[in-house]
């Protein structure tokens, strides 16, 4: 637990007395000019300077390095010998509010002790609280940042060597993904700095933190029916250190009301409402249950790449949305396909006229030869795709193409070559080579 404050380089009028909050304190700083005096604080309860007299010098510090903000502030988050007072909290979570309120005012000694410190000792009066922050507090935090506590027993938990080991599986339940590495402060009060670490449970796990997806069932209550939980998620403490982020409790938050949509609409238990419903809706709003470095939400189909992708239809970290695809490609794709429809059939090989540069399962397939391969896919699980064409669609599609019969299975399904790059009305172009993106989108729909 800590607490997060501001320090300022311009000069205000002098702080009201300041009351009990929070721990760790993001400090910030606006240096106006080198010599600008901020405003001191007062000497805090409880102050003793060997408390911070091992804190490294202050452009060593997390906060010079890494917690640089904008408009010359900074997140202070200097530990151990600075803000951070391990043990003390460890009743925290179930303590009544009385002694939340003692817990919160220790912290907040030492977070503002530490300010002291440096404004004193080590002589940096430019460095104060922000005079634009928390006005209604004297410029203090008004809220303890609790990092973890207790947290919830979901349908789902999720554990370290999951996180660890995301790369190797994807999650068709998936609702956000996060990337931020699983850490954790200390629970032991260092004393002594001659040792290499920082002191017990420290940890910062980045080499072991790939991005991961982080599944419905989190969200969700074992025994509590009516309620999703988006910030004590259904983690172990190593795993949650990658979950306590902002940005994904944000994502966490849009899918619990994606999926609060649907239980209402349907009148069924949050705990029924399919997370494929709910990822529709998230990665419409711009929202990701995968992760492409080549794809963003204003990519071309990129509800259809993200969904898929996080089902392993196309497992390429590397997606390029405007190759074509390969017939390889499209056979792994299609087959993942029908594996997730329950039914695996295998798909057989169609023909193909391999160009002489290169065979046949490397150069891309045709917008034909595609809707060959997905139509068979499809009818092997689902007897409606066994239709008969009725009419003629594309001018360049006539009853006597080998396409003919896939091309208009598909115009049938609303799959039409209108969703595909560079659209001709009336023409579906079924030599044009089929883009990965495209192909991503027909899947999807199909």
């Amino acid at each position: 637990m800590e607490w997060y404050a501001q320090l300022n380089g311009s000069t205000v009028a002098p702080c009201c007395q300041l009351s009990s909050s929070g721990s760790r304190w993001a400090q910030s700083e606006r240096i106006l000019n080198a010599s600008a005096a901020a405003p001191l604080i007062e000497k805090p309860r409880g102050y003793d300077p060997e408390t911070y007299r091992h804190s490294p010098e202050w452009p060593k510090t997390w906060a010079a390095t890494s917690g640089k903000l904008p408009n010359n502030k900074y997140e202070i988050n200097q530990h151990p010998f600075g803000g951070d007072w391990p043990g003390i909290n460890f009743d925290y979570p179930t303590a009544t509010p009385e002694r939340r309120r003692e817990i919160e005012a220790l912290y907040r000694d030492r977070a503002l002790g530490y300010l002291y410190y440096v404004q004193n000792e080590l002589g940096h009066r430019n460095l104060g609280l922000a005079d634009d922050e928390f006005l209604d507090n004297c410029n203090f935090p008004v809220g303890l940042y609790v990092r973890e506590a207790s947290r919830l027993i979901g349908e789902y938990t999720i554990y370290e060597d999951e996180v660890t080991n995301a790369r190797s599986y994807h999650r068709v339940d998936a609702v956000a993904i996060g990337d931020y590495p699983m850490d954790s402060h200390a629970m032991e009060d260092l004393k002594d700095p001659s040792r290499r670490d920082k002191g017990e449970g420290e940890q910062y796990l980045s080499t072991f933190t790939p991005w991961s997806q982080s599944p419905y069932g989190i969200l969700v209550p074992c025994e509590i029916d009516g309620l999703l939980v988006t910030t004590a998620v259904s983690a172990t403490h190593v795993a949650y250190g990658t979950l306590r982020l902002e940005p994904i409790r944000m994502s966490f938050g849009q899918a619990a009301a994606a999926a609060a949509y649907w239980s209402i609409l349907y009148g069924i238990p949050l705990r029924q409402v399919r997370p494929a419903w709910t990822q529709d809706k998230v990665l419409a709003q711009g929202s990701f249950v995968n992760w492409n470095p080549d794809v963003n939400a204003q990519t071309r189909h990129f509800v259809a790449i993200n969904f898929l992708g996080a089902r392993g239809v196309f497992p390429e970290e590397e997606f390029r949305p405007d190759a074509g695809i390969t017939r390889e490609q499209a056979e792994a794709a299609l087959n993942q396909m029908l594996r997730l429809e329950t039914e695996w059939a295998g798909l057989r090989t169609v023909p193909a006229q391999p160009q002489p540069e290169a065979p046949a399962s490397a150069r891309a397939l045709t917008r034909g030869e595609f809707a060959v391969m997905l139509v068979d896919a499809k009818r092997r699980v689902d007897p409606l795709w066994n239709c008969s064409p009725t009419g003629q669609s594309y001018a360049d599609v006539p009853p006597n193409s080998p396409y003919y019969v896939a091309v208009e299975t598909l115009r049938a399904h609303r799959i039409s070559a209108m969703l595909f790059a560079d659209p001709e009305p009336g023409l579906f172009r079924p030599d044009a080579p089929m883009t990965r993106a495209d192909a991503a989108q027909a899947i999807y729909l199909a």
